[in-house]
């Protein structure tokens, strides 16, 4: 089978947010979705509009104005309750007119979950019918689509166009050169060894055929300020993500030269000022077989060591620890001091 943009999540290999799971946490790889670092809804819009289209925005996001927004306190959270408790039994949200048919017994489960201390129940229904009904028809009508706020869309559009139009970051999305082909969200897959076969979804590939060059590039955005984002390098293990995709590249193009993995990052607080992160040669090597965290002088594993992790969990069926925590019966030393 051949691996597109629509069977990416659910085309059987292994991929980089595996093996994020395997070292944070085993049993989560039970679960068989991506991890969605990006899953502040900023990252993900902006990922859509920049490497794909608006259409595919329009199809999968509904963009909340003033006029639905969601009411404040506990209000907001009951319509959202109580619309999550319909999806989850497979109940619909008629309305007769302007007044949604609500299943009692939902609305009294989402009353005791969002645990109102003042108001009674009937108080809480005679308030949504009152202050909340413009939002809670926003969400019935936005059927499985995600919903962002105007002013995050506003926002995400403003760093669209810094990215388009930046001297840092333009070339990414300007080309001119008839050698040099530019792909978004390119899914690639390759073989690890004759057993194995992983994947990667690159959102930015520029592939100069003249040179035999290959420029990877992943957009990331952060709440945070741009200085932190070497720190989040290591947090969020983008190290294994840079060199797995690099790997990959290699497998897939043998004759042609893979540059150093890129970071494209632009903060919601700096929405004018993106920079591009390039990884080190150390970084992709640690990346790949292991290495020393040099803020914190510890050893981090690699994509190859995380595989074979993986592949004893599998086989064990034991999920609930890592695998050192098994191999020493749940003793950890903590070693957190030096004595001198």
């Amino acid at each position: 089978m051949l691996i597109t943009n629509e069977n990416y999540r659910e085309y059987p290999a292994i991929s980089y947010s595996k093996l994020s799971k395997v070292s944070k946490n085993p049993k989560s790889c039970l679960d068989n979705s991506e991890i969605n670092n990006k899953g502040i809804t900023f990252g993900d819009v902006l990922d859509i509009l920049l490497t794909q289209n608006e259409e595919k925005f329009y199809e999968e996001y509904l963009i909340l104005t003033s006029s639905e927004d969601k009411p404040t306190g506990q209000l907001g959270d009951f319509i959202d309750e109580l619309y999550r408790q319909h999806k989850k039994n497979d109940v619909k949200i008629n309305w007769d007119i302007d007044i949604p048919i609500l299943d009692e017994y939902l609305i009294k489960d989402s009353y005791n979950i969002v645990g109102f201390k003042r108001d009674s129940q009937p108080k809480v229904v005679d308030r949504l019918l009152t202050e909340g009904l413009r939002y809670l028809r926003f969400l019935t009508s936005s059927e499985n689509k995600k919903v962002i706020a105007y002013e995050v869309y506003k926002s995400v559009l403003k760093a669209k166009e810094t990215l388009l139009n930046h001297e840092f970051t333009k070339e990414f999305w300007d080309n001119l050169d008839e050698d040099v082909k530019i792909l978004y969200q390119e899914p690639i897959q390759f073989h690890i060894n004759d057993d194995l076969e992983g994947k990667a979804l690159l959102d930015i590939l520029i592939i100069n055929h003249k040179l035999k060059v290959i420029q990877p590039i992943d957009l990331k955005s952060t709440g945070e300020y741009l200085s932190k984002f070497p720190s989040n390098f290591l947090k969020y293990q983008y190290y294994l993500q840079a060199s797995y995709y690099s790997y990959g590249l290699k497998i897939i193009y043998p004759d042609y030269t893979i540059l150093p993995f890129r970071f494209i990052v632009i903060s919601q607080l700096q929405l004018d000022q993106p920079l591009i992160y390039q990884c080190t040669e150390d970084d992709l090597k640690t990346g790949e077989f292991g290495g020393i965290n040099k803020i914190t002088n510890t050893r981090v594993k690699g994509w190859r060591q995380l595989i074979e992790d993986y592949l004893w969990h599998k086989e064990k069926d034991f999920w609930e620890y890592p695998k050192e925590v098994y191999e020493k019966h749940g003793v950890i030393e903590l070693n957190m001091l030096k004595y001198e």
